[in-house]
């Protein structure tokens, strides 16, 4: 059993996430999850909401929820003030030594067919696991996930594990897009997040 990083710019968390969290809270292999929002995402367009304003809401709902193994939020990313790659993240973890190993990295599954072009994606092998989020009824056929592991990798099938969750047909672009044109969230978010949101709007 080790711990799984649920890395994410959570902009803003949405109950997709909740759905996410509460997949690891059930995982045989998970004994704690740490959430680490990201600073500036890569390969995607700066965060809506401001790094602050997206810690304080993951506090408000990790805070919340009842879930059965311990939950902590991580602004690792957020103090480094830069690009976000998965793989510095790893190892200032490992030089910590903070959390129980191994370490689980939660991945989509839609972004797992893209894990060779993240940074260094062999040596992150070689340092954690991943644990791919396969959505119940959308998910891909194990064949599918083992041919594209081996098109790219030699070596590491061992460290990939899965997890199987309910389908949240919901995004934080959706809830963006909403806010914009001045929408209710409600039921797309958190109650906290709602009100979070709600008091800033």
């Amino acid at each position: 059993m080790g711990t799984a990083l649920f890395g994410g710019a959570f902009d803003p968390f949405h109950k997709g996430h909740l759905s996410i969290l509460n997949a690891l809270d059930k995982h045989p292999l998970i004994q704690n999850s740490v959430v680490i929002p990201t600073s500036i995402p890569p390969h995607k367009p700066m965060p809506f909401f401001s790094a602050p304003h997206r810690l304080a809401m993951l506090k408000q709902v990790i805070h919340l929820q009842n879930l059965s193994i311990p939950v902590t939020l991580s602004d690792l990313e957020i103090a480094h003030q830069g690009p976000s790659y998965t793989i510095d993240t790893l190892r200032q973890l490992l030089l910590q030594n903070v959390y129980p190993q191994p370490f689980f990295i939660v991945i989509g599954a839609d972004n797992f067919f893209t894990f060779h072009q993240w940074k260094y994606p062999e040596e992150i092998l070689t340092l954690a696991h991943l644990l791919v989020l396969n959505r119940e009824g959308y998910g891909h056929t194990p064949d599918a996930y083992r041919t594209y592991f081996y098109t790219h990798f030699s070596k590491g099938w061992e460290k990939v594990s899965f997890a199987n969750m309910e389908p949240v047909t919901v995004s934080s672009q959706h809830i963006r897009d909403r806010l914009s044109q001045n929408l209710s969230i409600s039921g797309l978010v958190p109650e906290c997040i709602e009100r979070y949101i709600g008091a800033l709007w």
